[in-house]
C-alpha cells in the first residue's frame, strides 16, 4: 500500500470533483465560443411542463458551486473564472430544467438575472468555505454583501 492511499469515500468524493470541474471547463468553453445564436439557443429552458426549483435543491446547487470555486482556486484558477463557470453551471440548469422558475417567485427571471443571484449567492458560500483563497479585493466585495445583508435583516 502507498503512503498516498486514499479511503473509498475520497477517491469518489475527487473523482466527483474532477468530473464537475471537466463539467464547468466545457460549459465556459461552450459559453465563449458558440456563436450568438447558438449561445442563446443553449440558455433557452426546454419545452414542457417544468417544475420550479425548490429552495433545498437550490441551495444544494449553490454549496455544490462554492464547493467547486474552491476547488478549482485551489487549483490555481483565478477566483473569477472560477466562480463564474461554477455560477453558469447552475443558472444553466435553473433556466433549461426549471424553465427559470423558483419555488415561491411568481415571476420568471431571466438568465442574466438568475446568474447575477447566483453568482452573489456562490460567493457568499465559497467564502464561508475557503475563505484564504479568495482574494483579497473580492473578500471585501463579498463582506460588504454580507454586511448589507445582515443590516437588512435587522430592519
Amino acid at each position: 500500500m502507498s503512503q498516498w492511499s486514499l479511503s473509498p469515500s475520497t477517491q469518489l468524493v475527487l473523482r466527483l470533483t474532477r468530473a464537475w470541474i471537466a463539467s464547468a471547463a466545457l460549459t465556459v468553453t461552450a459559453v465563449l465560443f458558440l456563436p450568438g445564436s447558438a449561445q442563446a439557443q443553449a440558455q433557452q429552458p426546454r419545452q414542457g411542463n417544468q417544475k420550479p426549483i425548490t429552495n433545498e435543491q437550490l441551495t444544494r446547487a449553490i454549496q455544490l458551486a462554492a464547493v467547486t470555486t474552491c476547488n478549482l482556486s485551489k487549483e490555481k484558477v483565478s477566483f473569477e473564472l472560477a466562480l463564474g463557470a461554477s455560477s453558469n453551471a447552475v443558472t444553466s440548469l435553473i433556466v433549461q430544467v426549471h424553465g427559470g422558475k423558483f419555488e415561491g417567485v411568481t415571476e420568471t427571471l431571466q438568465p442574466q438575472q438568475i446568474f447575477q443571484s447566483v453568482t452573489t449567492n456562490t460567493a457568499v458560500q465559497t467564502y464561508r468555505i475557503c475563505k484564504e483563497l479568495i482574494p483579497p479585493e473580492s473578500s471585501k466585495k463579498i463582506e460588504e454583501i454580507l454586511k448589507g445583508a445582515q443590516s437588512n435583516t435587522k430592519k
